[in-house]
């Protein structure tokens, strides 16, 4: 059992260490109200969201631009069938010629040409607008990351983390001061009590008694108010 002494000095060790809790809890809260935790959050999200636009724009810069060569490469077809009309000779008021698939064919490349470059043109412009996008989509990331966003995040969430951890700690350390608070003034009556017994003890020794039952009864009082005063177990 703890003595009166080793007990105050748990309560002030105990008062000192919540002292200590709540400055650190001021300082927190100082923080929190300077903290821009509701801007820095806007801001991470929208990292988020320009990550995944970002991570689209790349998936269909991909397919636009394998349907761009496809349809290169079908101008090319056309290209290379108009050529072999123009170094092939015929009469074109020839039936036969004008019936030959390779003919047929090189006509129709040669009206099919000029609605080709234009999807060419159109998708050609649809893959630099996409170009142009992620571009700018790079340099916001790029910018947003520099911030350092979401370490600053992740380091208030760890104040507040450590912020309840101390509040819960002056909690605890407030109940334990109310506990010893109530052992000490228990001991305090116990010894009270026990002090005027000896009192009353003292006062009912005669001068009949013998000298030496008063110096031993004098010599246990002085060594129980030694206890008392030290907070002794008793």
């Amino acid at each position: 059992k703890d003595s009166i002494h080793s007990l105050k000095e748990k309560i002030k060790n105990n008062n000192e260490e919540i002292l200590k809790s709540k400055k650190l809890l001021d300082k927190f809260k100082n923080i929190k109200e300077m903290f821009p935790i509701e801007e820095l959050q806007a801001s991470l999200a929208n990292l988020q969201e320009s990550d995944k636009r970002l991570s689209i724009l790349k998936s269909k810069l991909i397919y636009e631009k394998e349907k761009l060569n496809a349809i290169l490469l079908k101008k090319d077809d056309y290209l290379k069938k108009i050529k072999m009309l123009e170094d092939h000779e015929y009469d074109p008021d020839c039936k036969y010629c004008s019936d030959n698939k390779f003919v047929k064919e090189a006509h129709e490349a040669i009206n099919d040409l000029p609605a080709c470059e234009q999807e060419i043109e159109s998708q050609e412009s649809l893959v630099v607008g996409i170009k142009s996008e992620v571009k700018e989509l790079n340099l916001d990331i790029s910018l947003l990351k520099k911030e350092g966003i979401a370490e600053k995040i992740k380091k208030y969430n760890l104040m507040i983390e450590k912020e309840r951890d101390e509040q819960s700690k002056i909690i605890d350390l407030t109940n334990e001061i109310n506990v010893n608070n109530v052992q000490v003034k228990s001991l305090q009556e116990h010894h009270h009590r026990l002090k005027k017994k000896l009192i009353s003890m003292m006062d009912n020794l005669t001068e009949d008694d013998k000298s030496k039952e008063i110096k031993d009864m004098k010599k246990s009082v002085l060594l129980l108010e030694e206890k008392i005063v030290s907070g002794e177990k008793i």
